[in-house]
């Protein structure tokens, strides 16, 4: 039986050994902005896959890494560079940050300046 995407409930899930996907809810607002991350714990160390983009959602993804594993995170991939999930990058530091080369320009292009856009564009998640 499929599951459908209203179906995935919020939290971290293991997807298999060491593998987990945390995934949020659609907001009231709807799906933009509401990314979901992903966490691969090593031997030694933990990667993260995105970083979301609010101080809580952050928070939140940050709470549920400490209670799967007290593996340092000191990888970070980041799978492009919307807002909703770079944001959160200093979280991890000093984490080794991976990214295409076109993610990396793209956010050193976009600088400070991508808060203030993001704040225009999204208001409700100013101060979240």
């Amino acid at each position: 039986e499929r599951m459908s995407l209203l179906d995935w409930s919020f939290g971290m899930k293991e997807l298999a050994d060491g593998v987990f996907a945390y995934v949020q809810p659609n907001g009231p607002h709807g799906n933009a902005g509401y990314s979901n991350a992903g966490l691969i714990v090593g031997n030694d160390y933990c990667a993260v896959v995105d970083t979301l983009g609010t101080r809580s959602m952050q928070q939140g993804f940050h709470d549920a890494i400490k209670r799967v594993t007290n593996k340092p995170v000191s990888r970070v991939l980041l799978t492009h560079h919307h807002a909703d999930h770079v944001f959160g990058v200093k979280r991890f530091m000093p984490a080794c940050v991976i990214a295409h080369r076109a993610c990396r320009n793209h956010m050193v292009q976009a600088g400070q300046g991508d808060v203030q856009r993001w704040a225009r564009k999204r208001p409700f998640f100013v101060g979240a």
